[in-house]
């Protein structure tokens, strides 16, 4: 796995009982990490791109191991391209 797992795909900044003029709790929500965000878009052009060869899959596991693995290593490829 990738150290760097780009932070936050969709970070959201909530703000707890604020009200009349009183100070809230801040916490910010992470959700899904931006590498996992760029690994399902790769997954997603792997897919389309291999339909036919996709059918031919015995087992999720065949699945998982070939589009899975190639979809990561293309997200921390994306990850080490945005650190330049």
């Amino acid at each position: 796995m990738s150290k760097n797992d780009g932070g936050p795909a969709y970070p959201q900044k909530y703000v707890y009982g604020q009200g009349g003029g009183g100070v809230g709790t801040e916490q910010i929500a992470t959700g899904m990490s931006l590498r996992d965000w760029f690994a399902g878009q790769a997954m997603m052009g792997l897919i389309s791109a291999d339909v036919v060869a996709a059918s031919d899959f015995r087992s999720p596991e065949d699945f998982e191991r070939i589009h899975s693995l190639a979809a990561y290593r293309m997200a921390d490829a994306m990850l080490k391209e945005r650190e330049k």
